[in-house]
């Protein structure tokens, strides 16, 4: 016997090896996280109802004096942004049905979700694949899913990367754009109006948004760390003192290391959460 995806030989009666079915999970979890982000920039679709498809898309963003903002990038505006959305909440909807014709005792959840927007029912669905997981290893689609899945979550991935470079920062203020910080910058640039503003003025929204944003203490320019997204953000002033910090806090076991894994399932060195390392900023800032 083979794994549907890979072809790679095994002998569990599942329909993915062990890599694979590591990829899947992971899937599962920066597709809804990508499809969130890239539907800030759009106004909210309407309910799935009964799976129609469809729903939802871009109805325009305006300035304070009226006039429509067009969005021109290299490589295309914010069609391919509305595109890809579709077509991601298209085939969900597909595997959900589908889903329903395979596994009946799935139906009612599945119905459930059909009163939902657009990005919640991805955030709702990819969930309930998640819970099901051994449900879907025994499925003679399984490995449709997952080529569909990696196609889906690369696509946005690059879109999100694109369009998307960091942290919710809230809308502006002058035409109601959805803006975003990125990690280690001071400053947040609308992408609609243009207008400049410091990440400071947007310090509650993003850093809730960051909590669970893992990096390495301390990075470079390019790739910051935690200590340069703290300093661009709060009110430290060196990141050698921040990132030795970490590093103290790790050693003492006061702060959990995570391993990093990639789009291909990949783990990668250790990290540290944005969250815990503010936790414990906050609780040195008290005791001192």
């Amino acid at each position: 016997m083979t794994c549907d995806y890979c072809g790679a030989s095994i002998d569990n009666g599942m329909a993915l090896c062990e890599t694979c079915r590591a990829a899947l999970m992971v899937r599962l979890e920066w597709v809804p996280v990508h499809f969130a982000n890239l539907s800030r920039l759009y106004t909210p679709g309407r309910p799935n109802g009964s799976f129609g498809g469809g729903g939802g898309g871009y109805g325009g963003l305006y300035d304070e004096d009226g006039n429509e903002i067009r969005f021109v990038r290299e490589g295309g505006g914010l069609a391919q942004v509305q595109n890809a959305l579709s077509l991601a909440h298209a085939d969900l909807t597909t595997w959900a049905r589908a889903l329903g014709d395979d596994r009946p005792q799935l139906i009612p959840a599945i119905d459930s979700l059909g009163g939902l927007g657009e990005s919640e029912f991805v955030t709702a669905f990819c969930w309930l694949l998640t819970t099901n997981a051994m449900t879907l290893m025994t499925l003679p689609w399984c490995g449709e899913l997952l080529g569909g899945l990696t196609r889906m979550e690369r696509r946005l991935g690059r879109l999100t990367d694109q369009w998307v470079p960091g942290w919710y920062a809230g809308r502006c203020r002058r035409c109601d754009t959805a803006c975003y910080v990125e990690p280690g910058v001071t400053w947040v640039t609308c992408p609609g109006c243009g207008i400049t503003t410091p990440a400071s003025d947007h310090l509650d929204i993003v850093l809730n948004e960051a909590r669970d944003w893992t990096a390495r203490p301390k990075g470079t320019a390019k790739n910051p760390g935690l200590a340069e997204a703290i300093v661009a953000l709060t009110g430290e002033s060196s990141v050698e003192r921040v990132g030795n910090l970490i590093r103290q806090w790790s050693k003492r076991g006061q702060l959990i290391a995570c391993v990093y894994v990639d789009r291909d399932g990949d783990p990668n060195q250790k990290r540290y959460r944005l969250g815990d390392v503010l936790d414990l900023l906050g609780r040195k800032e008290r005791a001192a």
